[in-house]
């Protein structure tokens, strides 16, 4: 019955593929517990379907649902972290990330780890957020995948945007041995770079200057 649905789905046919998912779904319930992978990427079927449709809430409600049975798909929780944020919700911003944390292996959570980073960032707990990050480097400083993706998070962040701040970063990184130059060149976002080109007051002198007038 999937490939059934599936094939609808190829054919760009969503409510029928949706009709036949919903049965497969129904079959693999039957031993739900041996089951619950096939399950859980058949509701991420139906939820592309819904996509594709325009329905937002639909697509919502079903990657939760599949996000629920905590199968091991690290883009399912950022996707749903992405979600949320876009909504302002951080309730279930930090929910789902929890849900990740649980469900997916050390070896495969780069994306989870850089999404909690974005998420502490996001609420504006920049220490909470360079803590977290110092703690994930130090545990995973052999994967080049979690190393990469912390440190384009650290360079490019909510918390870090500004370019000097963003140089700042990048150059300590590749001073620690972290990342190389080249890999730091690569991770700075263009338009942090592009301000630095331009003339800018110091901070300092700004601060001390006398007002000309009211």
């Amino acid at each position: 019955i999937q490939e059934m649905g599936n094939a609808e789905k190829e054919k760009g046919n969503w409510d029928k593929a949706i009709e036949y998912i919903e049965k497969a779904i129904k079959s693999y319930k039957i031993d739900a517990k041996r089951n619950s992978l096939y399950i859980a990427y058949a509701y991420i079927d139906i939820a592309t379907c819904y996509q594709k449709k325009g329905d937002d809430a639909k697509y919502l409600e079903y990657m939760r649902n599949s996000a629920e049975l905590r199968p091991n798909i690290p883009e399912l929780y950022t996707s749903l972290y992405d979600i949320y944020k876009a909504k302002n919700d951080t309730v279930n911003c930090l929910s789902i990330l929890k849900l990740g944390e649980k469900a997916v292996p050390d070896s495969l959570a780069a994306d989870i780890q850089g999404a909690y980073l974005d998420y502490y960032a996001f609420i504006g707990e920049q220490e909470k957020m360079q803590t977290m990050a110092n703690e994930i480097l130090a545990k995973y400083g052999n994967n080049a995948a979690v190393v990469s993706s912390i440190s384009t998070q650290l360079i490019n962040g909510r918390a870090y945007e500004t370019a000097k701040a963003a140089l700042k970063i990048a150059c300590d990184l590749v001073d620690e041995g972290m990342i190389t130059e080249k890999d730091a060149v690569m991770m700075i976002d263009p338009r942090n770079l592009d301000t630095l080109l331009h003339p800018q007051f110091d901070p300092a002198a700004l601060k001390a200057a006398t007002p000309m007038g009211k």
